[in-house]
């Protein structure tokens, strides 16, 4: 081949590695500049936030038990309604946690799973503050009201 086809075909490469750059997957795109640590962190906060708000949500029901001791058994229902959606929350976000550590591709396989497995332990610590409030709360209006 002559010079300038070689000249030809380097440049058409290189064009197409920038195209690739250009149009790689958003998820690497939304990860640059962002380290797996901090997205534990940050799951981790998101888990507290959730629990708290959990906690929060249970205020108004139990109070309104107290002043009518026939909502008793909707105050149970919507104690156990309103866990049910904090857990799906937590693995909602868990699950968004997850993902976008696996799309760090730079990162070994090893420092991978050892994020997940962090994020899926602080999840699961999420849950059992969850079901522990909830019973707490449960146990309360019910000894309330015996």
């Amino acid at each position: 081949m002559r010079r300038g086809a070689w000249l030809v075909l380097v440049l058409v490469g290189a064009g197409l590695v920038a195209a690739g750059w250009a149009v790689r997957p958003r998820a690497w795109r939304a990860n640059e500049g962002v380290n797996s640590d901090q997205v534990v962190r940050e799951f981790a906060k998101i888990m507290s936030r959730e629990v708290g708000a959990y906690h929060r949500a249970l205020r108004p029901i139990a109070e309104d038990a107290e002043k009518d001791s026939g909502a008793i058994a909707a105050a149970l229902t919507a104690i156990d309604a309103r866990a049910a959606e904090a857990i799906t929350k937590i693995q909602q976000h868990s699950k968004n946690a997850r993902d976008q550590i696996d799309d760090m591709h730079e990162l070994s396989l090893r420092t991978q799973d050892n994020r997940i497995n962090r994020i899926l332990a602080q999840a699961r610590q999420a849950e059992r503050s969850i079901t522990q409030i909830a019973t707490q709360a449960r146990t309360d209006l019910q000894a309330h009201h015996h």
